[in-house]
């Protein structure tokens, strides 16, 4: 196994703010959740859910999620 960096953006392309953003995205079988780091919101591991709440427009948020274990590999 190996370390592992996952990274999600969100941006706000919409005419205005967007409210309730959330964004799912589990990691994939076989790694294990080591840390995550969010600019915006907050992430839980055992979902795979960020909480981004509101967004502006014109803005993005970043997720990076770190992990290990046997299929960890670098997402950008």
């Amino acid at each position: 196994g190996g370390d592992g960096t996952f990274t999600i953006t969100v941006t706000n392309d919409g005419p205005a703010m967007a409210t309730g953003v959330e964004v799912s995205d589990l990691l994939p079988a076989g790694t294990t959740f080591r840390s995550a780091s969010a600019t915006q919101g907050s992430y839980t591991s055992g979902s795979g859910t960020w909480v981004v709440g509101s967004l502006a427009k014109g803005a993005s948020a970043t997720l990076t999620v770190n992990s290990t274990g046997d299929r960890a590999a670098t997402n950008a």
